[in-house]
């Protein structure tokens, strides 16, 4: 196992990454505080994630609000008596756009939850992380900072000053012993992606197979990675086998994107 009892904060469980995410973080071994807006529907997808109380608490918040990311902490300090990683999967994505023909006062929810929300969960988190001198933080990224020309340009504007974000706080906390490192996704093998085949399928007459199979030839290893196998590089980021790597950002694309 990868992890030995760790406990670990996913912000954004709502989406069906955060999910997977939580659930392997339990399978090997850890603890989970599953973070998301809708209380209520957080608490319902409890029992796919782990024994509630064991294995994973519910702690809802907004991110946006720093008083509700230091609320978080603590309270998982209460819970669990310790906190070893955070993963940062809350996202806001707006509407699609070039910069010429954009709002781009639009841009500032989306700056709001994926910079700034996610600066106010790790800073919550790392001020417990300081004292153990020990400790994990993993950014969910895009390949949209890799790749370019997607029309969604207030969200790759977000998530490049998130990668910068990142490897500047890498290089701020890791003194003290915190790693802070990033994986980077494309397309992933989920409920949204099968979704959007769908949609296109219909709109270009074909199968959602042959959209599929049309994407997947983009890559190297000719498939589009799955949630779990997306999943399993953010907990290996988190265990005590990544102990020598910080300040990373490490591509899972299936090498659609090498670098």
């Amino acid at each position: 196992m990868l992890l030995d009892g760790e406990v670990v904060i996913v912000s954004g469980v709502g989406p069906a990454l955060g999910k997977a995410i939580a659930q392997l973080v339990v399978r090997e071994g850890g603890r989970v505080a599953a973070v998301a807006r809708d209380g209520e529907r957080l608490r319902r997808g409890l029992p796919e994630i782990g024994v509630e109380g064991v294995q994973v608490v519910a702690v809802p918040a907004d991110i946006e609000s720093e008083e509700e990311c230091l609320r978080v902490a603590d309270t998982v300090m209460e819970t669990f008596g310790r906190i070893d990683g955070l993963v940062n999967n809350a996202v806001a994505y707006g509407d699609r756009g070039p910069i010429m023909g954009a709002d781009i006062a639009g841009w500032a929810p989306v700056f709001a939850l994926n910079v700034i929300g996610t600066m106010h969960m790790s800073r919550a988190v790392v001020r417990h992380m300081l004292p153990a001198g020990t400790g994990s933080v993993v950014m969910v990224n895009s390949m949209v900072t890799r790749k370019f020309g997607h029309e969604a340009a207030g969200y790759a504007a977000s998530k490049g000053a998130l990668a910068t974000a990142a490897s500047e706080l890498a290089s701020e906390v890791g003194p003290s012993g915190i790693r802070v490192n990033s994986v980077v996704l494309g397309w992933m093998l989920g409920p949204r992606v099968e979704e959007l085949f769908e949609r296109q399928a219909l709109e270009r007459g074909v199968s959602a197979q042959d959209v599929m199979a049309e994407i997947s030839s983009r890559s190297a290893l000719r498939k589009i990675p799955t949630l779990e196998e997306c999943s399993y590089p953010i907990v290996f980021l988190l265990s005590s086998k990544a102990s020598g790597i910080t300040g990373q950002a490490i591509n899972v694309s299936a090498g659609e994107v090498m670098s």
